[in-house]
C-alpha cells in the first residue's frame, strides 16, 4: 500500500506542462479523471527545454522510494542522465546495502514517507556510517517533516513532491558540485 502520492505526481507532471486534472466521482459509479493538456505546435516538437538540457553526471547514486513506480522511473530517469542508479523500495534493504560499503555510493536520494523506517530515520544511519554523505530528501508532506528540521538534521537538499526530471537534475548537480571530495 503506498503512500497516495501518484495522483500528486500525475498534477505536478501535467501542470509542469501547461495542462490540468479533473475529476468526477460519483457514489457507487467511481471516478472518472479528465487530463487537459496542450497541443504542441509542430516547430515546437523538439526535445530541448527552456533552460537548457536537464544536467547530468557519471556520479553513483542510491535512490530509496516505497512507490515501485516511482523508484523504477527515477532509475530510469536517473540513468538516462548518465548515473549510476541503486533504486530500493525498502529502506531496510537500502541501509544494509549501504553500510556494507559505505564509499559505494556519492548521494542518496530518499523518500520521507515510507513504512518500517522514515527517510529522516534512514538519513540519520547513512551520516553515522559515512558523515558528510550528500542526502537529497523528496517529500510530500512538510508537516510531518518541515525544511529547516530535515536541513538542520543533516540533509543536504530538500524538495517537496511532485518533482520534475529537469527540477531532480539541477539538485543533483548542485549538491554534487557544492560537496567536495564525494564524487568520483
Amino acid at each position: 500500500e503506498g503512500t497516495g502520492m501518484g495522483l500528486s505526481v500525475v498534477h505536478g507532471i501535467v501542470k509542469s506542462h501547461g495542462g490540468s486534472v479533473h475529476a468526477e466521482s460519483n457514489p457507487d459509479q467511481g471516478t472518472v479523471f479528465t487530463l487537459l493538456l496542450p497541443r504542441l505546435a509542430e516547430e515546437s516538437c523538439g526535445l530541448e527545454h527552456p533552460g537548457g538540457p536537464a544536467p547530468g553526471g557519471s556520479e553513483r547514486i542510491l535512490f530509496v522510494d516505497d512507490e515501485s513506480l516511482i523508484a523504477r522511473m527515477a532509475e530510469d530517469i536517473l540513468t538516462g542522465l548518465g548515473y549510476r542508479v541503486t533504486a530500493l523500495t525498502s529502506p531496510k534493504e537500502a541501509l544494509d546495502l549501504f553500510l556494507k560499503d559505505p564509499g559505494q555510493f556519492d548521494l542518496v536520494i530518499t523518500d520521507q514517507t515510507m513504512p518500517g523506517m522514515t527517510g529522516m530515520d534512514l538519513a540519520r544511519k547513512l551520516l553515522d556510517a559515512k558523515a558528510g554523505l550528500p542526502i537529497i530528501m523528496l517529500t510530500g508532506y512538510s508537516e510531518q517533516l518541515p525544511r529547516e528540521a530535515a536541513l538542520s538534521g543533516g540533509i543536504t537538499e530538500y524538495i517537496m513532491k511532485p518533482v520534475v526530471e529537469e527540477q531532480l537534475a539541477r539538485a543533483i548537480r548542485k549538491v554534487l558540485d557544492t560537496i567536495c571530495g564525494w564524487c568520483g
